[in-house]
This record gives C-alpha cells, sequence and structure tokens, in this order.
C-alpha cells in the first residue's frame, strides 16, 4: 500500500500557476479593463463597465494545462438595464478588445476571449444587473439573456471548503485528469460540483481520490446529471452526448482501476507513482525506487519514541529507546525558518569553548570529526538515514555569538511551502528549536542538543517524504511565497 500522500501535494505544487506568469495575467487583465473603459466612453458613454473576477481563479482551483497554458473569467458588468441586445453588447466588447493581441479576439457564445498565444487566455463573460433584483443577466450570443451568478457560486463553494484544503486539491487533481484524457470530458466547472457533492476527507489525498473517484461513478450510475447548485441551477450535462458519456465512464473506471492497484497492491512508490502518472498527467512527481510502507513503520517506530519523551541518541546518531543507553533526547520544538539573534560574544574564551565541544561531539559520537580553529569549530560526520539506506553528510559550523548551523550537505533537502520542513531557506541551515523555548549560550552543547536534535529532524523528515506532513513538536513560521 504505497503512500503517495507527499507526492499528491507535489503534485498540487506543480499545478499552481507560476508567479511570473500570474503577474503577466494580473496586468493584461488591468490593461483589458482600461481598454473596455476607454473604449465605452468614447463610444458609449451611458454604459460604464464594471469588472468582477471569476471563475477557477476565484475559487483556488486553477490548473496548469498540460501545454502550460491557463485561463482567467473576468466578468464585465453594466449595472443598468441595456436598451440594447444581449448580442449587440457583447459585440460592443468585442470591438474594444479584437486586435488587443496578435491573434484576433474569439466572440464565443458566451464570452469573448483574449488569447496570448502560447501562454493564456482571458474570457470577458458580460453581464447587467439592475439594482434590486437577486442575481444577474449573461449575455448569449444570438439568444438573449440568461440568469447567471458567478459570485453566488464562489460564495457557496467556499462555504463547502474543508480547513485543509484537500476539496481544493481534489478539483484540481480532476481538472487535470480531465486535461490530460485523450477524449472531450466534463467542463472544470461540471468537475467542480462533482466533487463537492461526492468529497469524504481523508488523511492521505490519494485515497481521498480514489474514494472521491467512486463515489462520482455512483452518482453518475444512479443519473447522468450534474445540477449547478446556483443559479441558473441547469444540468452541466445535459449536451453531453451517450458517446462521451460512454468515454467518461471508460476513462473512469480505468482510473478507479489503477488507483486500486497504486493503493491495495503496489508497495513500491514508484510503481505506484507511474500509475497515477498515467490518468494525471507528466506533472505528477516520480516516486522513490522502494517499499515506502516498510520504511514508514520503521520511521514511525522512532517517531513515537521521541514524541513519547522515550527517545536516546545512539553512538551512530540513530534514534533508540533510553533503556539501551544513548544520550537521552531532550525535549524541543523545531522552528519554520527564521534567522535565530546573535548572542553576546564579549568576554568568552571561545577557544577553550569550542575545544570542549569538539571533545564531547567526538567521544559520543565517533562518525562526527571537528576541526578546531581559533574562532570557529566545523564538525563533519555521516549520518546513516534512519528509514532505510543511504547516509546523510552533515556539517555543523561554530561560530562566537551564535547558535551552531546545521547542514545537510549531501543528499540535498527540500524546501516545499505545503509543509515546513523546518530549515531556514536563505542559506538551508536547519531550524532545530524555537528560540522562544531556549536562548542558546555557550552552556549549550551540541553533543545533548544540536545532534540529538539532528537525529530526531532526520527521522521527521523522512516521514515527510512519504506522507507529506511534519509530525514532531514545531512552531511554524510563515511558508515564503512561491
Amino acid at each position: 500500500m504505497a503512500n503517495c500522500n507527499k507526492l499528491f501535494l507535489d503534485f498540487n505544487q506543480n499545478l499552481n500557476v507560476l508567479s511570473t506568469k500570474k503577474t503577466k495575467l494580473s496586468t493584461s487583465k488591468k490593461e483589458l479593463r482600461r481598454k473596455i473603459t476607454d473604449y465605452f466612453k468614447e463610444h458609449h458613454p451611458a454604459y460604464k463597465p464594471k469588472f468582477f473576477t471569476q471563475g477557477s481563479q476565484k475559487l483556488g482551483t486553477v490548473i496548469r494545462i498540460h501545454d502550460d497554458t491557463c485561463d482567467l473569467d473576468d466578468g464585465v458588468y453594466f449595472l443598468c438595464e441595456p436598451d440594447v441586445t444581449a448580442t449587440t453588447l457583447q459585440r460592443w466588447v468585442y470591438d474594444a478588445v479584437k486586435d488587443h493581441t496578435s491573434e484576433p479576439a474569439q466572440w464565443r457564445k458566451k464570452c469573448i476571449r483574449v488569447t496570448y498565444k502560447a501562454d493564456y487566455h482571458i474570457d470577458l463573460p458580460v453581464y447587467y444587473m439592475v439594482a434590486g433584483e437577486d442575481h444577474p443577466h449573461l449575455a448569449v450570443k444570438n439568444e438573449g439573456w440568461e440568469d447567471s451568478d458567478p459570485k453566488e457560486f464562489i460564495t457557496w463553494f467556499r462555504k463547502q471548503r474543508d480547513t485543509n484544503g484537500q476539496l481544493v486539491r481534489l478539483v484540481k487533481y480532476l481538472k487535470s485528469w480531465c486535461d490530460w484524457c485523450a477524449h472531450k470530458m466534463p467542463s472544470g466547472l461540471c468537475m467542480t460540483v462533482l466533487a463537492e457533492r461526492n468529497f469524504v476527507a481523508n488523511d492521505r489525498d490519494d485515497c481521498a481520490l480514489r474514494a472521491l473517484l467512486k463515489a462520482i461513478r455512483s452518482d453518475m450510475q444512479r443519473e447522468w446529471k450534474c445540477t449547478m447548485p446556483t443559479t441558473p441551477q441547469d444540468n452541466l450535462l445535459s449536451k453531453y452526448s451517450e458517446e462521451l458519456k460512454r468515454n467518461f465512464f471508460d476513462a473512469l473506471d480505468e482510473f478507479i482501476d489503477d488507483a486500486d492497484e497504486a493503493i491495495d497492491d503496489e508497495k513500491n512508490q514508484l510503481s505506484a507513482s507511474k500509475l497515477w502518472r498515467h490518468h494525471l498527467g507528466s506533472r505528477f512527481p516520480d516516486g522513490l525506487d522502494e517499499d515506502v510502507d516498510a520504511k514508514e513503520a520503521k520511521l514511525r517506530a522512532s517517531a513515537g519514541l521521541i514524541n513519547s519523551g522515550r527517545a536516546a541518541t545512539t553512538a551512530a546518531v540513530g534514534i533508540a529507546a533510553r533503556e539501551y543507553g544513548g544520550v537521552p533526547n531532550q525535549a524541543h520544538r523545531f522552528y519554520g525558518g527564521q534567522r535565530f539573534h546573535p548572542l553576546a560574544r564579549q568576554g568568552k574564551d571561545w577557544f577553550a569553548v569550542f575545544h570542549r565541544e569538539k571533545q564531547l561531539v567526538e567521544r559520543h559520537y565517533p562518525a562526527f570529526r571537528c576541526q578546531l580553529q581559533r574562532n570557529a569549530l566545523c564538525c563533519r560526520g555521516d549520518v546513516a538515514s534512519p528509514g532505510g539506506e543511504g547516509t546523510y553528510q552533515i556539517k555543523i559550523d561554530c561560530t562566537p555569538g551564535r547558535p551552531p548551523k546545521v547542514f545537510v550537505l549531501n543528499p540535498g533537502v527540500e524546501y516545499r511551502n505545503h509543509a515546513h520542513t523546518h530549515f531556514y531557506p536563505a542559506d538551508n541551515s536547519l531550524c532545530l528549536y524555537y528560540p522562544g523555548d531556549l536562548n542558546w549560550s555557550d552552556k549549550h552543547h551540541l553533543h545533548d542538543k544540536t545532534i540529538p536534535w539532528l537525529a530526531e529532524w532526520l527521522v521527521f523528515y523522512e516521514l515527510y517524504q512519504i506522507t507529506g506532513r511534519w509530525e514532531g513538536a514545531a512552531v511554524d513560521f510563515p511558508p515564503t511565497a512561491n
């Protein structure tokens, strides 16, 4: 039962629109708004457009699709009843933006689409709303007006969201699946409604997605219908043919079969990840080429000792029960990534301080060798992986007036925003304790604090690499921006 939860959390990050593209989208949106406003001011001054960003951007479910493009919906609203037809009002918006980019704007049934070649597009649906009415009216080309309320849908969806964001992530996974399929699939809006209707939270995203897929299949087998929960409350699947319906169920059945195999039968995480990638696309990361369930069980045994206060650190910098000897681990909390404050450095014989630290480290941990200089101490050692094969190359630097800095030189450690890994991103030094709990001084030692806490960090880091969660005691610092 290969745990792929962290792979899904990484996949969620991989689906996010890059910050550079977000900036370009925002700039383009402002330019289009200005262009539309100026056009109406010059040609139709009685009509004063207002704007409202809606759709997946507002829900937090926007994704980068397989060709690395994305979209944005920016509603154009007129707060008066127009004296022209819906088609005419659409045409005016079209005229305002038709030559804005190198690709001519598209006048679609329910929006004007402005395409930025091989990058993104912005859809401009047109509405009017009169004071006192409950809902806006959407312009439909050659048909007239229909009730539609994107803001009402946004409010509805936000009320359904769970506190840890799993529903939003699942919607993104479903949208990526639909994008990766070779044939036409239900819209992102439809998958959003189906996800909310059938969502049950789970500690693991892989298990939650499988359960959601099965629930959607049962739901849709009962009735091929997806009713919009807000205005206009129409059936989002009403225009799908029998062939499209068949294709959807075929793709869904195949996805569920592979999800069952990945979760129930496959122990090797790399093999399981390939099953997920087949349906979710190339942005889904490759897993570890090992039995992660056995590794997780071993790590959880060590984590249990740490979290119960029964852990000691062995001479090999591993975690064991205290009754078997070693340096007893002291209570502490990891921190989330901010520099520690400098210490008072005057009046200390730092050479003597560091000489004492060198002796203590090398006495308790033969794998470490320390080099003493006049105003610095550097300790290096290879520490075995607490969950399996391989070693970590560790360096500990001590300088006057500063707490020790601990680095994992090889393999490199990974910082992701979806969970703290408790090191300082600027230089990748580990944040092994919360400075509010401990004011580090020359009275504190590497051998009974820093190195045991390093041993704990390795356990929790390897668990994080499987589960995507930090399971040790910690004080989080706000994550950095993407």
